[in-house]
């Protein structure tokens, strides 16, 4: 009988444990389209902290760089370690912890103007990512939106 009870009790925990863990996983495996449709993140968990969010720039509308005709890479990162890495698999999006019913105390890099900003992510909807980034306390918000079904096979 105790060993039922305790088996009643460990399926409970898990039945409650999903709720959470749902809720903080809808951007896991998934890709979206940044505002202007220019690019698209996949997000996974971090390589270096599996308990992190993590988004790689997965594809570019246009991937390469009108003047070369070379692949578009990471020109104005102040970074000297990155500047220069190709922008079609560089890590955008990082270090975000889920809390408060969205991923939070992460980063996000901006390829078109060199920065990195504190930013907060949540779903809004099924079909919208709301990103909000910010520089001390002025903030601007974007809505990413899921790619199309032929998109995603395409690509």
């Amino acid at each position: 009988m105790r060993s039922i009870f305790t088996a009643f009790l460990l399926l409970c925990g898990l039945y409650a444990l999903p709720a959470s863990a749902q809720e903080q996983r809808p951007l896991i495996g998934q890709s979206w389209l940044t505002e202007k449709g220019k690019a698209r993140v996949a997000f996974s968990p971090c390589p270096t902290n599996g308990s992190r969010l993590c988004g790689s720039v997965v594809w570019l509308a246009e991937p390469n760089d009108k003047k070369t005709g070379q692949p578009k890479t990471d020109v104005l990162n102040k970074n000297p370690k990155e500047k220069g890495r190709p922008i079609v698999g560089m890590t955008m999006v990082e270090n975000f912890t889920w809390r408060d019913d969205a991923w939070r105390g992460g980063t996000i890099y901006d390829p078109e103007s060199g920065e990195r900003y504190n930013a907060t992510l949540q779903t809004d909807g099924r079909f919208e990512l709301k990103v909000t980034g910010c520089v001390l306390f002025l903030c601007r918000a974007q809505r990413w939106t899921e790619p199309k079904m032929e998109t995603r096979k395409t690509k």
